[in-house]
């Protein structure tokens, strides 16, 4: 569960967010859509420690993170940007990425992480990419494709599973084959872990259809949060879309 208790955050003198106070459950999956500037990648950034709150108190599962550090976090949440390139590290092969998630918050040597990788994960890697996969382990993470590396980033972050994992646009760096994929996994690894997740989208329909809630920011704050009758709104009285007709005309 996670509890944002009158929350407000600043980017140099600006205020992004304004006073937001929501609670999600446990295994709720949260769909998070509004236009550009209205602090939904700031929403993630105080959750997950990035940025650090102007006032106000984040509570997840029962513990206030409020004032600890990001990594201090790590355990409790985890993140997948929008940049395949950010979840990962180019240089290092698939198979040292994976080991370096394993050892979120420990304190042993790479070397240990690559000798206790567990070989299930081998396995859904494998159904998931449909690659050979001791080709894939050995090569570096900068060779892969952008679908591909996001869904080793995810498999990453989900390794050790996390109380709350939150996607900040995943897909919008992929094409459509690739974000297809991607999302597929997302919705079987929140179902079947039952990890509670946040994801923010620009894709209405992707929002209306994909998880149990949805929340529309504007100027800073949730305007409006709807549950499973999110299935039946008109969305585009929710959101403005762009207007093509102009094209036509």
């Amino acid at each position: 569960m996670i509890i944002l208790d009158k929350v407000s955050a600043l980017i140099g003198t600006l205020r992004v967010l304004q006073n937001v106070s929501c609670s999600v459950n446990a295994g709720d999956f949260v769909m998070i859509v509004g236009p550009n500037g209205t602090g939904k990648s700031t929403l993630f950034d105080i959750i997950s420690g990035r940025r650090m709150l102007e006032h106000g108190k984040i509570i997840v599962d029962g513990v206030d993170v409020t004032k600890k550090s990001e990594s201090d976090r790590a355990l409790l949440i985890a993140r997948l940007f929008q940049n395949p390139q950010l979840g990962s590290v180019g240089l290092m092969s698939v198979k040292e990425n994976l080991a370096l998630a394993m050892l979120k918050s420990k304190n042993i040597s790479l070397k240990c992480g690559l000798s206790n990788f567990p070989k299930n994960i081998l396995v859904q890697i494998q159904a998931v990419l449909g690659h050979d996969i001791n080709d894939l382990l050995e090569r570096p993470m900068g060779q892969l494709s952008g679908g591909q590396r996001q869904l080793i980033a995810l498999i990453m972050a989900v390794l050790i599973p996390p109380h709350v994992l939150l996607l900040d646009e995943p897909t919008s760096a992929l094409d459509p084959a690739a974000a297809t994929a991607l999302l597929k996994c997302v919705r079987t690894i929140s179902l079947e872990m039952g990890i509670t997740t946040l994801m923010i989208t620009h894709d209405l329909t992707l929002a209306q259809k994909l998880g149990n809630k949805l929340w529309v920011m504007c100027q800073g704050g949730i305007a409006k949060q709807f549950g499973d009758e999110k299935r039946s709104l008109d969305m585009q009285n929710i959101v403005a879309e762009i207007d093509y007709s102009w094209i036509l005309s």
